[in-house]
């Protein structure tokens, strides 16, 4: 990089990690020596259309607004000169589109516990609201394996909302015709350019299944033309043309995702998650910690451990593995895997609390997988490791916590939240950017960060926050009626 432009504001650029359509990814350092690495997104201005920027800001804005562990966390935007960029967390993973090939073919089980990461995270998009309470009726609209990350700490994150939009808002093209998005994934309904709501979206989660489950394109036709008549029109080949192991009522519910009017699909993400759990239950997916260590397994192009696959137990040809017979689907509880990791550098919303001392990082033995995201575009997205450990490991080796299903929006105006205002009963939401923590209210144990919408009675509430060094702290907030407090929690 040419002297001078090494920095943008108060970050040191350090190596690109990738260059796209819109701009460049650069892992970056806050300010000097041991400052938290994070991932900028950067726009040269003075080869930039108005049109271009303005999408730009309108992500940076988007994703500020957004607060789930299944999307990318966007902390704020910097401006230097004839630069602008957007700072994000950064994460360690690989991307679907890295993950999803014949020869590298997961696990059943992974692949179905990857598939709910992405269920939640687009159950909170679908069903986010503005401060005043407003429905936003957010549509991602270029849902695909490129834009979906799954981290060494095995939790899949949604990135990249550079073309997500309001329901039913503009529906915008290139100067050649086509609209944005990626064409084997896009929906008929996005392809005809007419107002998309959130089973779009499920259209596009469905071509991902598909290729998640078979390693094979829904829509792998020659040419555009092609590939778009496909979309329109064609019978969609059944999953289990290409991958007989997979269940035939999985196969039935992709074939639902993928039907060419919405009103056949499922009604909404929460909907398709609620049914993909019940095909598998929880011991028929694998844990994050497994889904992590599958991460490794590809990243690294070794194979995986004698120790961890005596570790797993076949659960017959449904859950066990179809791209490398040498491993099996996991037990309903497997020991975390140890892994050496460093202290984690993860971004906070602007809501964040305020910090207290440096960041100490955490003994190796009891810290979770490292974790890094390098937002990277189609076709081949290249991510390099790098330090940060965002998302928490069970800290009970021997049960791992069920995930629960994110609550309906605080301000929703429906039953739940009418129940939770008369009950005098909110909701906490708990974050960490470095590591992880062990959360508890009062007497009650909530278990580790992140934490997503626990409800609680309204009112004053003690929170007691101890890593797993043992250093604790000891906050006080305050639960309003069928509101959400968010904390962030900085050592």
């Amino acid at each position: 990089m040419e002297s001078g432009r090494d920095v943008l504001g108060p970050y040191r650029l350090l190596r690109r990690l990738a260059r796209g359509g819109m701009g460049e990814v650069w892992e970056a350092q806050r300010g000097d020596g041991d400052g938290e690495r994070l991932a900028v997104k950067m726009l040269p201005l003075d080869e930039t259309s108005p049109g271009t920027l303005r999408r730009f800001l309108d992500e940076a804005r988007l994703g500020a607004s957004l607060f789930h562990p299944n999307l990318v966390r966007t902390l704020e935007v910097v401006q230097q000169g004839d630069r602008v960029g957007i700072v994000m967390e950064l994460l360690d993973g690989l991307s679907l589109a890295e993950l999803c090939r014949p020869e590298r073919l997961a696990p059943l089980g992974w692949a179905v516990s990857v598939a709910c990461d992405v269920l939640c995270g687009l159950e909170y998009l679908h069903g986010a609201r503005a401060d005043d309470g407003r429905p936003m009726n957010l549509v991602h609209r270029d849902l695909k394996p490129s834009n979906l990350l799954v981290t060494r700490a095995g939790v899949t994150k949604i990135i990249d909302f550079g073309i997500a939009s309001l329901e039913g808002s503009e529906r915008t093209l290139t100067r050649t015709g086509v609209m944005r998005g990626s064409l084997p994934y896009c929906s008929p309904e996005h392809a005809r350019q007419e107002p998309l709501d959130g089973r779009s979206d499920l259209f596009s989660f469905g071509a991902v299944l598909y290729e998640l489950l078979s390693g094979q394109r829904c829509f792998a036709q020659s040419t555009e033309a092609a590939v778009l008549t496909a979309v329109l029109f064609s019978p969609t080949p059944g999953v289990r043309q290409h991958q007989a192991s997979v269940p035939p009522q999985l196969e039935a519910l992709v074939a639902q995702l993928l039907e060419k009017d919405p009103r056949a699909r499922p009604a909404s993400a929460r909907e398709t998650r609620e049914r993909l759990e019940a095909l598998f239950p929880e011991g028929e997916r694998f844990t994050r910690a497994q889904v992590g260590e599958w991460v490794e397994h590809a990243k690294s192009r070794r194979p995986l451990s004698a120790e961890t696959a005596d570790s797993l137990s076949p659960l017959g040809e449904r859950a066990g593995m179809r791209g490398n017979p040498a491993v099996a689907a996991p037990r309903r509880r497997w020991p975390w895997v140890a892994a050496a990791a460093t202290t984690a550098a993860l971004a906070v919303v602007a809501t964040a609390v305020a910090r207290s001392d440096a960041p100490q990082p955490a003994p190796p033995n009891a810290a979770p997988p490292s974790a890094q995201l390098a937002v990277s575009p189609e076709p081949n997205p290249k991510t390099e490791p790098a330090t940060a450990s965002p998302e928490p490991a069970e800290p009970q080796p021997e049960a791992a916590p069920k995930r629960e299903a994110a609550p309906r929006p605080a301000r929703a105006k429906g039953p739940r939240a009418v129940a939770a205002a008369e009950k005098g009963r909110g909701w906490l939401t708990v974050g960490t950017p470095s590591g992880w923590v062990q959360v508890r209210v009062g007497d009650r144990e909530l278990g580790p960060t992140p934490l997503f919408r626990r409800e609680l009675p309204a009112g004053p509430q003690t929170v007691t926050v101890t890593r797993p060094d043992g250093a604790r702290k000891v906050m006080q907030v305050m639960i309003e009626p069928d509101k959400e407090r968010k904390l962030s929690v900085e050592w």
